[in-house]
This record gives structure tokens, sequence and C-alpha cells, in this order.
């Protein structure tokens, strides 16, 4: 199974990469720091599940839901420290769930293991 991570910060992706090597070790994990670079990744490697930071450098999070939503019906997960509109317009544009950064390493393998199973 791949798991596409579509994050800007390093910690964030250090703390998911070492929840899914404990928890889900089956789980192949691809990281790209930025929403074009996710968008071609998830063109070219057709992840099963999909990580989307709303907060990226180069743009928005919700442009980039929106461009990737053209080309793969892969769940995505929102992980966000933005405002409740911002993650209820992901909702309607296509994301599945949602988290709020900060989160509980816990609750984001909760929600994997959800939108996997």
């Amino acid at each position: 199974m791949k798991l596409l991570l579509i994050e800007g910060d390093p910690g964030t992706i250090e703390v998911i990469r070492v929840c899914l090597e404990i928890y889900r070790p089956n789980v192949t994990l691809i990281n790209a720091t930025m929403g074009l670079a996710g968008i071609e990744m998830a063109k070219k490697e057709k992840p099963d599940l999909i990580i989307l930071d709303l907060g990226l450098p180069d743009i928005s999070g919700i442009e980039t839901l929106e461009l990737i939503r053209q080309h793969t019906n892969a769940p995505i997960l929102i992980s966000s420290a933005r405002t409740e509109e911002q993650i209820q317009k992901s909702l309607q544009l296509g994301a599945s769930d949602y988290i709020v950064k900060p989160f509980n390493p816990t609750d984001l393998m909760d929600k994997i293991n959800k939108m996997i199973e």
C-alpha cells in the first residue's frame, strides 16, 4: 500500500513516518513538500491514500486538493492548523476526512486505519 504525504513541515513528516513505521510497516510512504510536486506524485505513483496539509509553501492546499481530485479518487486526509471554514471547504471539494494540527499520533493512526480498511 502506498501513502502520499504532501506536507511542508519536517517535524510533521517525521511524526507520520515514525507512526507508519511502528503501526503500519507494510505502508510505503512517499513524500512531497510542495503542492505542485504532490500533484505530480499523485499522478505518477497512484497512491492508495493521500495526507494533504492545507498550508503548503508554493500553492494553496485547497488548490492542490482540487487538482489532485482531477486525477484520483484515493481517500484524502486533510492535515491542517487552518480555520474551520477552510477545512469545510476541503471536505466539500472531495477530501475524505481531516485532522487538526497539532494532532495526537493515535488519532492520526485511527483515521488512517479507517480510511484504508
